[in-house]
């Protein structure tokens, strides 16, 4: 329920047509609850486990490692050049 709230709280510093969240990473069943609660799609929630394994909550045979989600992270977040 805190976390809850906590994420809401965010949710509530941005306008209504913008979701400040693009995916959600914890470490219990219980952060996946609370991350689909304040609007993160259900599949691109992940749980990391105690050995530091990735899976996602909508398909639990899907497992990443950390170097595996850093070599992915710029294509899910690409650097945006600033041509001022």
């Amino acid at each position: 329920m805190f976390k809850i709230a906590c994420l809401k709280n965010i949710v509530k510093l941005f306008p209504p047509d913008q979701a400040p969240f693009y995916c959600g990473f914890g470490n219990r069943e219980t952060d996946a609850v609370s991350y689909v609660d304040v609007g993160v799609p259900v599949g691109k929630v992940f749980i990391i486990n105690p050995d530091g394994e990735i899976t996602q909550v909508e398909q639990p045979n899907y497992q990443k490692t950390y170097r595996e989600l850093a070599v992915m992270a710029e294509e899910m977040f690409p650097t945006i050049l600033d041509r001022k």
